[in-house]
């Protein structure tokens, strides 16, 4: 079983399932609580399919009752906690005058010790300062930077998450919303993906930082690898879209190896970081408007990612231009990971396969070669195609 099709009855009745009698694909249609009757040559189309079709009647009535029972499932959110600091840091309304005064004063002393590097005096002071105002965000992340840095990591994990709960600008996710979001966890129509404790597991000290993240909130290509195998695992733990025995008989190919033969590219990873310094050159990270056009990065690929950030390019034109960079090279190997990118998400592009195959032909990889043109023939029979054979 390659793929998994969801078919919502009450909006989508029109279905051939014949077109999937061929196909490894397997089937679940849902059909709302009010509706009885079938057609008959929908039912006689499901039966030729045997188990691959899975008849799912939900209890709920209501608007849209059906699309929630679908689209019911969860994941916590995840951000930077270790190397991004708080946006907008503010004193407690509570405070009087001479209060804040002398949280200034404690406050001040202690980015002077920690500015020397003069940790366990720093951390005593912030630790005070924080005894006289707990909303101060900024005071959080610096006595967390302290501990931190003595491998305390448990207190410090405790203090980062404050400093972001804290912070008055809300760009990430506080610990009580994701509370929340773990508490709608039913195990029957509700599952969660708990993303954020993945992280933690994944990341040293379970403190999230830039191995992970690239800014405050946004993963970088790891950590969207991660939070795709997060989601799968709880997929399959549940059983959901498949039984545990089809999870356990298809889902066989390990992680590294899944990390290894990911359709991203350099090119992706230029575009990404392009964005990255985009966003970040501006407010909130710091003063002043984004800088859309930063110090240029004069390689191929840079200059590549710079148009397709600028919006002269868009993402399928951007691969299109390095493939014929790579072409003017030979380099295969990079091509090959280019056309690969493209399909997985330009799946029905039959031209891509046969390009793809060109490659392997120029390469001498003729087993590869036949099985990415039997690939496109299940998709459609092309002369192309034929003839290559």
């Amino acid at each position: 079983m390659d793929k998994v099709l969801l078919i919502d009855f009450e909006n989508v009745q029109k279905i051939d399932l014949e077109y999937l009698e061929r196909k490894a694909c397997k089937v679940c249609i849902f059909i709302g609580s009010s509706q009885n009757k079938l057609p008959f040559d929908l039912v006689r189309s499901a039966q030729r399919l045997g188990t691959k079709v899975e008849w799912i009647k939900i209890d709920g009535t209501g608007s849209n009752a059906l699309d929630f029972h679908i689209a019911y499932y969860l994941g916590t959110q995840v951000s930077n906690l270790r190397d991004q600091p708080p946006f907008i840091s503010n004193n407690s309304p509570e405070l009087n005058i001479q209060q804040k005064i002398q949280f200034l004063r404690l406050f001040k002393n202690a980015l002077e010790f920690q500015s020397k590097n003069v940790l366990d005096s720093a951390a005593v002071l912030y630790q005070a300062a924080i005894a006289l105002d707990s909303l101060y965000a900024d005071a959080h992340y610096r006595f967390a930077q302290c501990l931190d840095a003595e491998g305390r990591g448990t207190e410090a994990l405790h203090q980062y998450s404050l400093a972001r709960d804290c912070d008055e600008l809300r760009f990430r996710t506080d610990s009580k919303f994701n509370n929340l979001i773990r508490s709608m966890d039913d195990h029957e129509y509700c599952f969660v993906a708990d993303i954020e404790a993945d992280f933690k597991a994944l990341s040293p000290d379970s403190l999230i930082g830039y191995n992970l993240i690239t800014e405050h909130l946004h993963p970088n290509s790891r950590g969207y690898f991660d939070i795709a195998e997060s989601f799968a695992r709880t997929m399959r733990r549940h059983g959901l879209l498949a039984t545990q025995q089809e999870w356990s008989s298809n889902d066989t190919i390990n992680d590294d190896k899944l990390w290894e033969e990911r359709s991203v590219t350099e090119l992706d990873e230029r575009m990404a970081a392009r964005h990255k310094e985009i966003l970040t050159s501006g407010w909130p990270f710091k003063e002043g408007a984004i800088a859309p056009y930063a110090v240029p990065d004069t390689t191929v690929l840079g200059r590549i990612a710079q148009k397709e950030a600028s919006g002269e390019l868009d993402w399928r034109k951007a691969h299109e231009e390095v493939i014929r960079f790579y072409q003017r090279q030979g380099d295969r190997n990079e091509l090959e990971r280019e056309y690969k990118a493209l399909l997985s998400q330009i799946p029905l592009d039959l031209d891509l396969y046969i390009d793809l195959a060109r490659v392997y032909f120029q390469g001498k990889n003729f087993d590869a070669m036949i099985n990415i043109l039997n690939r496109s023939i299940e998709i459609y029979p092309t002369i192309q195609a034929e003839v290559a054979f």
